[in-house]
């Protein structure tokens, strides 16, 4: 907190609002790096799980892997089921658990996971990419070992042979990957984490830009005193945000009208569409919690301890988070390239349906039965589907964006099986 108002102290000027989802940046950026003390990878605290900030899907329980990786197997089908040269990828992989639950999944279907060329996963933070390579790599001492890619660009290291063996690679930027090994399916369960987002607000007479300032040595937003840049452009990249932005010259409240855009979700959508339409074949899941019909605002928030706190609060202990905006995600994809087809959002709970995960819980349930086993198995599939509160099956969304297909639907978007047959 005493380095960031300096920070500002010297600048004199606030800081953008877009800065403040990426304050944990500040402490990684090169010219800045050598200024802050870092622990050591192996005492870094761990954000995930029940004794961190937040726990995600593939921690509550297995089955959220397992219906992800019956997802891929599908698309797999339905695409031609090709023998080689399939690239797994995913974004922000936390502690590697859901990958490591698609890996065990897909080897129960040899054809499919002989094909897997190679994993591939975008992770920023050397500490995460060592835990997810002891998640992941390793059968004996020394196999667990990450050396650096031929190109210098990343690391790589053999994936257990329980797993099905194979390579997988670390990269902490997608403009990094090579795209000669581009994925031809591409599982992404979140854009970048934290997704930074400009706030753009409206006025009676301008739109401008909320900012980041210190008072007392706490920070808060304040609102630009003009126009911005950012907050005259991004604003009309869509037609939706037009009603949002002149509200305040129909209404008599002082609140002004705030929405929440992300540039860099949208710019890495754009390229990794146009990626999967130059790919023989391809596809990728987000998965996330937004709404799936209205633009998000004023969701800016700090997670720490599972409890929402500010944003602004102990910067580098918070994780900091904002809704997606799916149908920007959508319009993105759509309008990147002809060819793809963008199937969603659906909800959580909805997609899981779809997929079997109720099928699949009664068949862990009954081989526990009777235990305290098959009673939390049974509370982690009602937490990933249920609707109520406490449930994400209706505040997280899927959508899937495909290789063009005619219209074909995914499974879990309306759609059935198809290439099955041998």
């Amino acid at each position: 907190m005493q380095f960031l108002s300096l920070a500002l102290s010297c600048t004199s000027y606030p800081l953008p609002g877009i800065g403040s989802p990426r304050i944990w940046l500040l402490f990684s950026c090169q010219n800045l790096t050598d200024l802050i003390p870092k622990p050591p990878a192996a005492t870094q605290p761990d954000y995930f799980g029940a004794t961190g900030d937040f726990i995600t899907s593939p921690e509550i329980s297995q089955m959220f892997g397992e219906m992800l990786g019956l997802w891929i197997l599908t698309e797999w089908l339905g695409q031609g089921r090709r023998r080689e040269g399939v690239v797994l990828m995913e974004l922000g992989p936390g502690r590697g658990t859901l990958m490591a639950d698609v890996l065990r999944t897909l080897g129960a279907f040899p054809d499919m996971r002989s094909a897997v060329e190679k994993v591939v996963l975008l992770e920023a933070s050397p500490g995460l990419r060592e835990t997810q390579a002891r998640m992941l790599c390793g059968d004996g001492e020394g196999d667990g070992e990450l050396r650096r890619t031929e190109d210098g660009n990343g690391w790589w290291g053999r994936v257990k042979a329980k797993l099905g063996g194979g390579r997988v690679e670390w990269y902490e930027d997608w403009e990094l990957v090579p795209k000669a090994g581009a994925p031809r399916h591409h599982r992404s369960l979140s854009p970048p984490h934290p997704s930074p987002i400009t706030l753009t607000s409206s006025t009676s007479t301008s739109t401008s830009k909320p900012l980041t300032s210190t008072s007392q040595d706490l920070f808060h937003l304040i609102l630009s005193p003009t126009p911005t840049p950012y907050s005259q452009l991004l604003p009309t990249l869509s037609p939706r945000h037009a009603p949002l932005l002149t509200l305040s010259r129909t209404t008599t409240t002082s609140a002004h009208p705030t929405i929440e855009i992300s540039p860099l979700s949208l710019t890495l959508l754009t390229s990794l569409s146009h990626t999967l339409s130059s790919s023989p074949s391809g596809a990728l899941l987000i998965i996330n919690y937004g709404p799936s019909n209205h633009t998000p605002s004023n969701t800016l928030r700090g997670i720490r301890n599972h409890k929402l706190v500010s944003p602004f609060s102990h910067p580098g202990d918070v994780d900091l988070s904002a809704d997606v905006d799916f149908l920007a995600l959508a319009e993105t994809a759509v309008a990147a390239s002809e060819g793809v087809e963008v199937h969603g959002p659906v909800e959580q709970g909805v997609f899981l349906a779809e997929m079997g995960m109720r099928e699949r819980m009664e068949v862990l349930v009954k081989a526990r039965a009777g235990d305290e086993d098959g009673r939390r198995v049974r509370g982690a599939f009602e937490r990933l589907v249920g609707r109520e509160t406490g449930g994400m099956g209706r505040i997280y969304k899927a959508l899937a964006v495909v290789k063009e297909k005619g219209g074909r639907r995914p499974v879990g978007f309306g759609g059935v099986v198809v290439g099955g047959e041998k």
